[in-house]
């Protein structure tokens, strides 16, 4: 839910983490680990 609210604020023109600071960076890329993680322990 989260993503889909940056990706709606941002331009689409850009990247989503574009304008958010470093740390905002790690914790979306944290976040698209575990999500990728759950969907790969749901699909096995």
């Amino acid at each position: 839910m989260l993503m889909h609210n940056l990706m709606a604020v941002a331009p689409s023109t850009r990247p989503v983490h574009y304008n958010l600071p470093p740390l905002s960076i790690r914790w979306l890329s944290y976040l698209n680990l575990m999500s990728e993680a759950e969907a790969a322990a749901q699909s096995s």
